[in-house]
């Protein structure tokens, strides 16, 4: 690092949350300001949504108060880790008033805002934050003294905004490159839906007949949590929880057979799938696994597997959740019942042009998953980058 770069403590460089009485001597209580909750604020975002404005009066007493150039960070969690901070730019009167669980910052004449704001975009300063929060889980917090002590290293001023200017064109670069990755991303999967649902809706020759004349709909129920033994089994017992992928390996529960026995749940043989008709409606998973399953699942099981592939009859499922979802009443959680499934039309062409049909589909999904990994894997690259970016920035090494 450069012997002209100082190291300081926050509250040697920065005035931290700046006493309210400034405002009497500048506005009436009858004069607007910018008002900013905790949602406006963004993730690594210099930026703040100043859409809303209030009047001073129904403000000044309860809600933090900043100036123009102030920087903000959230001081809660899960806010802080997230990177929730920006600078107040812009504001009505060039006073603003947000959340009591912001941290105000105003730089000195040694201190760049933005190089304040950068500074705090690095990881190794909000690690060491979250180490030292205390309060309840959930509520935790930056304590006073953290903030306080916190050393910065900064260079002259001169060479912190020639810093804050790479790291703009950097970050703008590398923001336009992981912005092109989440829409191919999005493209990627979008792509493959339109191919699936297009399979299902443009063929009208094929024949079509109910669900409920051709699989068996077989429903699921929840052994008592009273008798904590019936939890102690093998036997694998299936919730919403569990579809987390295609299919379902492994159950958070595991009853026994006298609970099977002593409740309205039942087994569905492995290699079929079950769909969520409740919680989480819409979502149909394979079983690897024989699987009892709860009330809000149901096992379809094919009465002759000549007539469907039980591949193809996922890929229908996955093509009509949409329409399920849509289908779905009720006040709090929706669902939909028994007698809808049973109505269902599904589209029959002969069981080889369904083996076709799902092969197609196999190898189209697994090229999809190909790209979504290229993607992803480009979107942490990028990441990472502004990671080692931030950290050369502030070790003198741009």
């Amino acid at each position: 690092m450069n012997s002209q770069w100082e190291k300081k403590k926050l509250s040697d460089v920065c005035k931290i949350k700046p006493p309210k009485k400034e405002v009497n001597n500048i506005l009436d209580f009858d004069d607007q300001v910018s008002f900013v909750p905790m949602e406006d604020l963004g993730l690594f975002k210099k930026d703040i949504n100043l859409k809303q404005a209030r009047k001073l009066s129904e403000v000044v007493k309860n809600y933090t108060y900043f100036a123009e150039n102030d920087v903000l960070l959230a001081k809660i969690t899960p806010c802080f880790e997230n990177g929730k901070l920006g600078i107040a730019r812009g504001l009505t009167n060039g006073i603003g008033f947000g959340s009591s669980e912001f941290i105000v910052f105003r730089t000195n004449e040694y201190l760049d805002p933005e190089f304040l704001f950068y500074f705090f975009c690095r990881n190794k300063v909000r690690y060491e934050g979250i180490k030292r929060m205390t309060g309840a889980v959930g509520h935790k917090r930056v304590p006073k003294d953290f903030i306080e002590n916190c050393k910065i290293n900064y260079p002259p001023l001169n060479e912190q905004k020639r810093i804050v200017k790479i790291l703009d064109e950097v970050f703008d670069a590398i923001d336009k490159a992981k912005l092109n990755a989440e829409r191919n991303l999005k493209n990627c999967k979008e792509l493959f839906e339109a191919y699936l649902n297009n399979i299902f809706s443009n063929n009208k020759d094929w024949e079509k007949k109910k669900l409920g004349e051709v699989c068996d709909i077989i429903g699921g129920g929840t052994p008592s949590k009273a008798n904590k033994k019936y939890y102690s089994g093998r036997i694998y017992w299936a919730t919403v929880r569990d579809m987390k992928d295609s299919t379902i390996r492994n159950t958070e529960y595991k009853i026994t057979k006298d609970a099977v026995k002593n409740s309205s749940t039942h087994i569905i043989p492995k290699g079929n799938v079950v769909i969520a008709t409740r919680v989480g409606l819409g979502k149909v998973c394979f079983l690897e696994n024989d699987t009892a399953i709860n009330q809000d699942l149901k096992g379809v099981v094919p009465k002759n597997i000549n007539i469907i592939n039980i591949s193809f009859l996922f890929r229908w499922f996955k093509s009509i959740s949409d329409k399920i979802v849509n289908e779905g009443t009720g006040a709090t959680v929706k669902g939909v019942k028994l007698s809808y499934i049973k109505s269902l039309k599904i589209p029959l062409p002969k069981i080889s042009e369904q083996k076709q049909i799902v092969s197609k589909l196999d190898e189209l999904s697994a090229e999809t998953k190909r790209l979504e990994e290229i993607y992803k894997k480009k979107m942490d690259s990028l990441d990472e980058l502004k990671k080692s970016i931030l950290e050369k920035a502030f070790k003198g090494e741009l």
